[in-house]
């Protein structure tokens, strides 16, 4: 138990040590998804965790719009789409150089139908970031993801791939 301990205090004094040596970046990211995260559309707050020069952590959380995708070849369909309200989170390692960054992680989204069904999927991330040194700017992600769980036992419109682009705080 010692040496975990010892290990664990010397690891951050070691992160700390080198979090000094570099500029940081902005610690926070309002953005919009288009597609991506079990969502139509979302509205997300990102905050950034500086390790070092070459790799950050993110968590995100959003709030989104999905609708039930529906293929209704002859006519009509018989009933109007559910309509979703989405809680994405997600938390990624990024790992680069200079602006542009790698991005692995995981996402969840917390679904609640207009028709009152509510559901829980968890899906891996892989992306690309563009990521600015200073506040105010703009940044870019694409990723991807595929559900682990839950999309099996509901018609959600889900998007394998997402747009991000938001603005650094």
């Amino acid at each position: 138990m010692k040496r975990i301990v010892l290990s664990l205090f010397i690891l951050v004094i070691a992160l700390t040590a080198s979090a000094e040596q570099f500029t940081t970046r902005p610690p926070n990211n309002i953005s919009v998804n288009i597609a991506g995260d079990a969502s139509l559309f979302s509205l997300n707050f990102e905050h950034v965790f500086d390790i070092n020069e070459h790799v950050f952590l993110t968590g995100k959380m959003g709030l989104g719009y999905n609708e039930e995708f529906q293929l209704c070849l002859f006519g009509p369909c018989s009933d109007p789409p559910e309509k979703y309200i989405n809680l994405n989170v997600h938390a990624t390692g990024n790992f680069g150089k200079g602006h542009h960054y790698l991005e692995a992680g995981f996402g969840a989204t917390l679904t609640s139908g207009s028709g009152g069904s509510q559901y829980f999927i968890l899906y891996p991330l892989l992306g690309y970031r563009v990521y600015p040194f200073r506040t105010q700017k703009i940044y870019f992600r694409i990723f991807g993801s595929y559900p682990l769980v839950g999309l099996d036992n509901i018609d959600l419109l889900y998007a394998p791939a997402g747009l991000s682009v938001g603005m650094s705080l």
